[in-house]
């Protein structure tokens, strides 16, 4: 960029995302109270190609990148602490490109508000993002609709309706 004159931005699409801006607006308006803690799952839907992980960084780089970005903006926080895994159990040969397939991260940010972080490389129930914040006041939740592929082994649990998220191109259409 720098060599060409030119200009760079770089933007991370859950900011601009409604349900990501309804939840900041609660956490500063206080509507939760004090935020404890939270948890965000990232699921993919299928398995990049091996070409894009090899050249991707590694997981916790690709994939969890927007984790960390929307944890900051959400919380209005910065990370403190951080204990990370993973595996590659199901993709093997990730293990030559020094990555990982499923992976975890715990947080604890400066305020003290704790997190769990998931990431799958492979959901073929569908692709999945979403977050729960659980607050003094109230626990609200960002990702969670008709077409989350969730199945809930409850008698009484409603069943979801519609297809589910096939990726991020669509999950995140009106964001982009």
């Amino acid at each position: 960029v720098a060599s060409t004159g030119g200009k760079l931005q770089i933007g991370f699409q859950r900011r601009f995302d409604a349900g990501y801006q309804r939840a900041r607006a609660a956490i500063r308006a206080g509507e939760l109270g004090t935020v404890y803690s939270f948890l965000m799952v990232s699921c993919d839907r299928t398995p990049p190609p091996d070409a894009y992980i090899a050249s991707s960084g590694g997981q916790f780089k690709d994939q969890f990148i927007h984790d960390f970005d929307i944890t900051r903006w959400l919380l209005d926080d910065e990370v403190e602490q951080i204990t990370a895994t993973g595996s590659t159990r199901g993709f093997p040969t990730y293990e030559a490109m020094q990555d990982v397939g499923t992976s975890a991260a715990m947080v604890r940010m400066r305020q003290g508000t704790i997190g769990l972080m998931a990431a799958l490389r492979h959901n073929e129930a569908g692709y999945d993002i979403h977050v729960e914040i659980h607050g003094g006041k109230d626990t609200i939740a960002i990702g969670i609709d008709p077409r989350t592929p969730w199945r809930s082994v409850e008698a009484d649990a409603p069943s979801l309706a519609g297809p589910p998220y096939p990726s991020f191109h669509v999950r995140f259409a009106d964001a982009y």
